[in-house]
């Protein structure tokens, strides 16, 4: 087999399997404490909710102000999408705005990456990839017009595999993991290039919300889709991302900070030795991160200070979790002692855990929007408050 056919099974095995295990979390935003700041985790209980009536529907993002949501639906292979304002916890149709995505050259609705769209901090705009395994540009939609652009096309799309095969001398790029920065005007991704037939490693570059020819900030690895998260947290733009290198002896891979012009990169946690994890979020103010331990496929909290983990919640197997929008407080899903789903939070810092909401079975993302409306799994929509 040859180093290029290896190469690219690589990128295809690597960024599958991330995308297997990877649920998304909302993005860190700088934006005023919500409401729930002021309350303890215990004082907190459910006001409201909405769940979607029909199984062809899914909630696929809510905005960071909880004021907008994406509903997609999916009949016979065609696509729709619609943005929704919602009133507290249900989309209203009056301003409802709905595209047909199949339209756009060069995008296959069917292949974009939910798990990692990311909302600018405005909610004005929503950056996403497609899915693993296909030739990825980053794209930006309008939410207000509902305008798609293509911020780094190369002209080429499909699935990577046949494109190296059918045609070495193709070139293309793979843009993956968008991060908005803090003022929402250009936003960090994950690039690796294919040309020459060969693969030129992974680095982080920034783009200008406007298109143009992306900044390489840094190189992280010599092989390609070797980032496996990257978030941006603070109004200076900091960087926190996974690199898993296929090397295991590797000195790149684990999770590393950096600026936002990728200066002075600093590895916090060398992965490997059973130290294998996706890298989940990171609190608003960087003090601490949710990482998934691939071994044990249970959510643990990293202290990004001095690279200490320790279990989200001892005895016990958290698959899904976030942070507050002030990072004060952690939402999961677990079982509770009489074996019903259900939505648990506690305060960060630790204390006891207090059941907001019995769910009909395991979801699959959480995200709490700075309004403290809770978007849950594809389908339910939660207001939470504190107690009067």
């Amino acid at each position: 087999m040859s180093k290029n056919i290896r190469n690219t099974m690589v990128v295809a095995g690597m960024v599958v399997i991330a995308l297997i295990l990877t649920a998304c979390g909302s993005r860190p935003s700088q934006a005023p404490s919500p409401a729930s700041a002021s309350y303890a985790a215990t004082e907190l209980r459910v006001l409201d909710t909405f769940s979607l009536p029909s199984t062809t529907l899914s909630l696929v993002a809510l905005s960071p102000d909880g004021s907008r949501t994406l509903l997609r639906e999916s009949v016979a292979g065609e696509e729709k999408w619609c943005i929704y304002t919602l009133d507290g916890v249900t989309p209203t149709q009056d301003d409802e705005l709905c595209l047909q995505p199949d339209e756009e050259p060069g995008l296959e609705a069917k292949f974009v990456d939910w798990d990692n769209a990311v909302w600018s901090p405005d909610g004005g705009r929503l950056a996403f990839t497609e899915l693993a395994g296909r030739e990825t540009d980053l794209w930006v939609l309008d939410t207000s017009s509902g305008q798609l652009n293509n911020l780094t096309d190369d002209g080429i799309s499909g699935d990577v595999f046949p494109l190296t095969q059918d045609n070495p001398a193709i070139e293309f790029t793979l843009d993956t993991y968008p991060a908005w920065a803090a003022d929402g005007k250009s936003l960090f991704f994950a690039r690796s290039w294919y040309r020459n037939g060969n693969w030129e490693g992974t680095t982080i570059a920034r783009i200008s919300v406007k298109g143009g020819q992306p900044e390489t900030l840094l190189t992280v690895s010599d092989a390609p889709g070797a980032v496996r998260g990257l978030i941006r947290f603070g109004p200076a733009d900091r960087l926190v991302y996974l690199v898993s290198d296929p090397d295991p002896e590797s000195p790149n891979s684990g999770l590393w900070m950096t600026e936002g012009d990728g200066k002075s990169p600093q590895r916090i946690v060398k992965t490997g030795d059973e130290k294998w994890f996706q890298l989940r979020q990171v609190s608003a103010g960087g003090e601490q991160a949710l990482i998934l331990d691939l071994q044990r496929l249970n959510l643990k909290v990293l202290d990004l200070s001095d690279g200490e983990i320790r279990p989200l919640k001892e005895q016990s197997i958290v698959y899904n979790a976030t942070f507050s929008p002030d990072g004060s407080k952690i939402l999961y899903s677990d079982k509770t002692q009489n074996g019903e789903n259900a939505l648990l939070v506690h305060d960060r810092a630790g204390s006891e855990e207090n059941i907001l909401y019995t769910l009909t079975g395991p979801t699959s993302s959480l995200v709490w929007a700075n309004n403290d409306v809770l978007l849950v799994g594809n389908s339910l929509l939660v207001q939470v408050g504190g107690e009067e």
